[in-house]
């Protein structure tokens, strides 16, 4: 699940930097490290002023925003209180199971200037604007170990010092990672109706892996990583096999999941002239990009890497085979599912093979960022013939 925990930034105890002493609140509590879980967080004002032209529209605009998911646990009084008089600050915190954070709300009652926490729902679109393109990538944590995003190589963005706290409040691992485009002007996955696919295959594979909700909101993190284009053709996946009713409903699924795998490979393993390992591994290879993917993916040094290798090729091969089948076979819903949940199971295991080898923060964009430099290039030139040179000697 993805959350919102909210603080009134305005509270004496926090001072001028409410930012680190909130952040020093979270994780002092040790309770998301305890967890486990492979969590994002974003962090921010929540910017209601911005988009409210009276006091009833914020008043609407705040009430929609903190009290329209089902799930919360929110100090509605203090909150509301805030209500065009304090600044609310908030941790978006992705990934979080609902366990972990009902621990992390218990922990934080004691403090002044907590005011509770609500699920956030990106297909909602004063959570997408308030709670995901407004606020700023700030960590990704998992245990004891730590990342702190920063944007397209802006190492003068970073805070040198942040490290050393973090390793103060109990973080071992703490390094910098390039978050790439993601959040950025070429980030052009922040509509409603990218989430609206999202959320059509979370609720999908939920049903699907064995760990539910929780598995479902981790492979859907991981994926984000990758590439949040996937979403486009499993989204496409998700609703043609729940409206699939005739032999080509299914087959259009098998397409679509056919696709997914091309995409994945593309991302995994880009194609290359050379062979690797012997193995073919140009564009149209798709399955020995995945299994060079693999190869690549599991530690040499790793006991039994060889038989690891056999398996999910194996493994690969039949779903391969399986969704060829509902492409020109004639499938049925119960083999065409088992199949779309195998293909979901075995995603989920490629990508957590090594997970910041399956990170590409710039894949998804590379469109957008080579069509901006394209129009600034074109207009560069349009202005420099433009500038007509003077008529030169006398009449």
């Amino acid at each position: 699940m993805r959350i919102a925990v909210l603080f009134n930034a305005d509270h004496p105890q926090y001072g001028v930097a409410y930012g680190w002493a909130i952040r020093d609140k979270i994780l002092s509590t040790a309770i998301i490290q305890n967890s486990g879980r492979h969590v994002k967080v974003k962090i921010g004002d929540v910017l209601i002023y911005s988009h409210a032209k009276s006091k009833t529209d914020y008043e609407g605009i705040a009430e929609h925003t903190y009290f329209s998911h089902p799930w919360q646990l929110l100090l509605s009084t203090k909150l509301r209180e805030t209500y065009l008089k304090s600044t609310v600050f908030a941790w978006v915190i992705q990934n979080i199971d609902e366990t972990t954070a009902r621990q992390l709300h218990a922990a934080l009652l004691t403090d002044g200037g907590y005011l509770g926490m609500h699920g956030v729902d990106l297909t909602n679109a004063a959570h997408l604007v308030l709670y995901r393109n407004s606020l700023i990538g700030k960590y990704r944590i998992k245990g004891k170990s730590c990342r702190i995003f920063y944007s397209m190589g802006e190492e003068d963005g970073k805070d040198e010092s942040e490290p050393d706290e973090l390793k103060a409040l109990g973080l071992t691992d703490v390094e910098w990672e390039d978050k790439g485009a993601h959040g950025t002007i070429f980030d052009d996955y922040d509509t409603p109706d990218h989430f609206s696919r999202v959320e059509v295959f979370r609720k999908m594979i939920s049903k699907i892996l064995p760990d539910g909700d929780d598995g479902a909101d981790e492979l859907v993190l991981i994926l984000e990583d990758l590439s949040p284009r996937l979403f486009s053709t499993l989204g496409a996946v998700a609703r043609a096999l729940e409206m699939a009713t005739h032999e080509e409903d299914f087959a259009q699924v098998g397409v679509s999941a056919r696709r997914y795998i091309e995409q994945l490979s593309d991302v995994l393993f880009p194609p290359q002239k050379e062979m690797y390992k012997g193995m073919d591994v140009t564009r149209n290879e798709f399955k020995n990009r995945l299994l060079a993917y693999i190869d690549q993916a599991i530690p040499d040094q790793e006991t039994g890497k060889a038989e690891r290798w056999k398996q999910l090729r194996k493994e690969l091969g039949l779903v391969i085979d399986e969704t060829n089948a509902a492409v020109h076979g004639t499938p049925d819903k119960t083999r065409v599912s088992k199949a779309i949940s195998d293909l979901a199971s075995l995603s989920a295991v490629l990508l957590q093979l090594n997970p910041e080898m399956a990170r590409n923060p710039y894949f998804a964009f590379n469109e957008s960022i080579t069509n901006f430099f394209k129009d600034v290039l074109h207009d560069s030139q349009l202005d420099d013939s433009s500038q007509v040179a003077p008529v030169s000697g006398s009449l």
